[in-house]
């Protein structure tokens, strides 16, 4: 009556094609690895919404019921006759093997009614087990399902960044003390792994005025912004965690005040301003921590160059090296 009722509830469910999953053979991962991965390719099927897929718990009821195990099912033959048990139109075998530091993900799909394979799908992974579960079997169903990932398809991010600033000018740290906290606002449009980036930064420091060494028991303020437009470029499967490059054009301005009330240097009171600086920049990203809804956690060092021309013809970069962490929203 069991298998029955299974059989009555996949083909009524709806017109989708019935299909159930095997769990894979295990070669040099365990059983409960495997059988992990099997249950992950179950859900990447469901969710594509051309499958009804038959639950473990269910095919695992009806084959004990049969006295038919499951485990070392790998032949069409074998697979045709769990597909006819469990009543469904197409069924999945497969292994995944471990060689060294890599594992292999073999999949295909087998008609019950005729017994020929209808497609079939490898996966090879470097790394953890933990990031072929996350990323390697929506790959494998993909293929199997005969799903093209669509590189047109418009993505969007948002990111808010904090880290530490270190300015390249010479004797900055003497009037406004050494490495600063500066915030970023980063926005992205983009296909697939590449996005076109724009960064917002703002620095702003106070420290006591000094000109050539001098202490003019006074203040002195800085004030920078400046704007990265750049390509970021994402390599998911960089081991041990995944990077992103981004190489950018920069745009800033800035300008200092120093000021005095000492009566023998009021004369050194200045003002200067620098409207229109332009350069370059390149980021070094880490995502360590994938939250979930399209959150993600990451870690960047990277360098920015802006030149300018002071009133003696000296180039300085106000530039400096960067340190951050940040938090990424995208979709």
């Amino acid at each position: 009556m069991k298998r029955i009722s299974l059989l009555v509830l996949v083909s009524s469910l709806s017109a989708q094609t019935t299909i159930a999953v095997v769990d894979f053979e295990a070669k040099g991962v365990s059983n409960d690895e495997a059988s992990a991965l099997s249950d992950r390719l179950r859900n990447e099927l469901t969710e594509f919404g051309e499958y009804t897929v038959v639950e473990r718990s269910q095919m695992e009821e009806v084959l004990k019921e049969q006295g038919f195990q499951q485990s070392g099912c790998v032949s069409n033959e074998c697979a045709v006759e769990v597909g006819e048990l469990v009543g469904v139109q197409q069924i999945v075998v497969g292994s995944i093997s471990r060689v060294g530091d890599v594992m292999s993900v073999s999949a295909r799909i087998v008609s019950v009614e005729t017994g020929t394979v209808l497609t079939a799908a490898s996966y090879d992974h470097e790394g953890k087990i933990g990031d072929l579960l996350k990323t390697g079997m929506n790959r494998v169903a993909l293929d199997l399902a005969g799903i093209e990932l669509n590189s047109d398809q418009v993505s969007i991010l948002v990111e808010t960044r904090i880290g530490i600033f270190s300015p390249e000018i010479e004797n900055f740290n003497k009037i406004y003390g050494n490495d600063a906290f500066l915030p970023t606002l980063v926005v992205g449009l983009g296909t697939n792994h590449n996005f076109l980036v724009a960064r917002y930064n703002l620095y702003e420091q106070t420290g006591q005025s000094v000109v050539t060494g001098v202490d003019l028991d006074g203040d002195a303020s800085w004030r920078q912004e400046f704007i990265t437009i750049g390509l970021r470029s994402y390599d998911q499967e960089a081991d041990p965690v995944p990077v992103y490059v981004e190489l950018a054009y920069s745009i800033g301005k800035a300008e200092e005040t120093i000021t005095t009330e000492m009566p023998e240097y009021t004369a050194l009171n200045s003002s200067w301003n620098a409207p229109d600086i332009r350069g370059g920049a390149i980021t070094l990203g880490f995502k360590f921590i994938d939250f979930g809804m399209g959150f993600q956690f990451s870690g960047e060092i990277g360098y920015v160059h802006l030149p300018v021309t002071t009133t003696d013809d000296k180039e300085i970069n106000i530039g400096g090296t960067q340190l951050s962490l940040g938090l990424t929203w995208g979709m």
